[in-house]
């Protein structure tokens, strides 16, 4: 029978390497994407609260720094107007260049970005800003009349323009504590408040105001270049935490805070802007950190896998190979030694049974080698015969083996087919040619080692070997009978 051929050992260790790299590749790919997901999950989250973090602290502080200059105005107006000199003049004096030089003096005291007189009837007498600037009524103003009513009046407003503003209103008293008029001091909304905003918060910022068709900007921080795309982004004005929107190539997530006039209408709106993907991009650099540590391990991997691979298959090939030499009779193998793993036990095991193999090995060449004849098929039985004595069918040995019949002789002896009187069972005998011991004296003991080595060999494609004895000098082997057909007519009937 023709064995399939194995695979080649190459492509063996090629697969179990691969199977190996595979295995690990599938495991760092798995870390790396859970790794990967995480990180994207947290640095969401994480950006996410430190833009909320940073337009709340944002918010804070327009409305502080919007605050705090309308005190500022306000403070600095009083103290000027607590000047008697200052009170006389605009009481006594009705002439307007005398009042705009006051409304001059008082801007540039003040650092606003106008101021205007009121009269105690609520008409403007002058404007910093603009000395031809006729008289106008302006008590309608919730600003000038909160400033009538002896309080300060504060809010936002709105040039014809369409500049936006913020102002106060601070009453001004003469002699006898007697309203005298109104100062109103206002600092106009400029992309340079926007800008110094965006510097002390690092966001964006916007001021709008608001039109019957949408948010027009009036100031913006530098990161804002298209304005009129930007407010078409904001969309319908309303105050809201949650804005999104996109300017050029660059994603910004804000808030909108309407902003109101004296009445509480609102007028417009300031918005905080800040960049996503600026905020982001920290933790986009640790991702692709992450993602070339993960690139690294798979490189690691597989040079990992080689070695083990390595290691795993040396003693495997070893083992095969050994295994391949035995099965065309070879078992002079030499297997190395494994280590306390499964392999070294596989190898431990297979060594031992080489060894086996050895010994029964070298059994078969003793007891074949004697003579250098084949046992061969009996022509005649009486030509069967050891020394003066025959074993004849029907004959008895050491009085206890029935001869039936003659299987077959050889250059050591003659091979009998028997009975086992004692244990009633059919074995065979092979019994050695006296003058092979007499021509060597330690053949016997040789031939007793032989036997106890074969004795140790148990398999059911090996005959099992009995007992050795001696009966009037004759020597003989007990074996095991196996009914069949010789080796060499099976060859012949089937061929090879």
């Amino acid at each position: 029978m023709t064995l399939p051929t194995p695979p080649a050992a190459p492509a063996a260790r090629s697969g179990l390497t691969w199977r190996i790299f595979s295995a690990t590749a599938a495991i760092v790919v798995a870390v790396l994407a859970v790794t990967l997901l995480a990180t994207y999950i947290l640095s969401e989250r994480a950006a996410t609260e430190s833009i909320t973090r940073g337009l709340t602290a944002t918010r804070s502080h327009i409305d502080g720094l919007l605050a705090g200059s309308r005190a500022q105005m306000a403070a600095k107006a009083r103290i000027y107007m607590v000047n008697a000199e200052v009170r006389a003049a605009l009481e006594q004096v009705d002439d307007t260049a005398v009042f705009v030089d006051q409304a001059e003096t008082i801007n540039t005291e003040i650092g606003a970005s106008w101021v205007q007189l009121i009269d105690r009837g609520g008409v403007r007498v002058a404007r910093s800003d603009d000395p031809a600037a006729a008289p106008q009524d302006l008590s309608e103003s919730p600003l000038v009349q909160a400033a009538l009513a002896n309080r300060v009046g504060q809010g936002f407003g709105r040039l014809r323009e369409g500049e936006l503003f913020d102002a106060v209103t601070v009453p001004y008293h003469g002699a006898g504590n007697q309203l005298i008029g109104v100062v109103m001091a206002a600092m106009t909304i400029t992309d340079s408040i926007a800008q110094q905003i965006s510097a002390e918060t690092g966001s964006e910022i916007i001021f709008f105001v608001t039109e019957p068709e949408g948010a027009r900007i009036v100031a913006a921080s530098g990161g804002i270049t298209d304005r009129e795309t930007t407010a078409q982004e904001l969309g319908a004005p309303a105050e809201r935490d949650d804005l999104t929107l996109r300017t050029g190539e660059r994603r910004y997530v804000g808030t909108m805070q309407m902003l109101a006039t004296a009445s509480g209408s609102p007028i417009g709106g300031v918005v905080a802007l800040r960049d996503k993907d600026e905020a982001i991009a920290p933790f986009r650099r640790l991702q692709w950190l992450v993602l070339a540590a993960g690139l690294l391990g798979l490189a690691l991997a597989f040079a990992l896998s080689l070695g083990i691979a390595r290691q795993i298959t040396r003693p495997v090939h070893a083992l095969v190979a050994a295994t391949r030499s035995a099965a065309d009779g070879d078992y002079s193998s030499e297997i190395p030694q494994g280590g306390s793993d499964e392999i070294g036990s596989l190898a431990s095991a297979f060594r031992r049974l080489l060894v086996d193999l050895r010994d029964k090995q070298s059994l078969v060449e003793f007891l074949q080698s004697s003579g250098g004849d084949r046992t061969v098929a009996m022509r005649a039985p009486q030509y069967t015969a050891t020394g003066d004595a025959l074993l004849a069918p029907g004959s008895t040995l050491a009085g206890r083996y029935g001869i039936t019949s003659v299987l077959g002789a050889g250059g050591m002896g003659t091979v009998y087919k028997a009975v086992d009187r004692e244990l009633g069972e059919t074995i065979a005998i092979k019994t050695l040619k006296p003058e092979m011991m007499e021509q060597d004296p330690a053949a016997l003991e040789r031939f007793r080692s032989e036997i106890r080595l074969a004795r140790r060999i148990s398999h059911r494609n090996v005959v099992r070997t009995h007992d050795i004895g001696s009966a009037e000098g004759l020597y003989f082997i007990t074996m095991e009978f196996v009914e069949g057909t010789s080796l060499k007519e099976l060859i012949v009937s089937r061929g090879r």
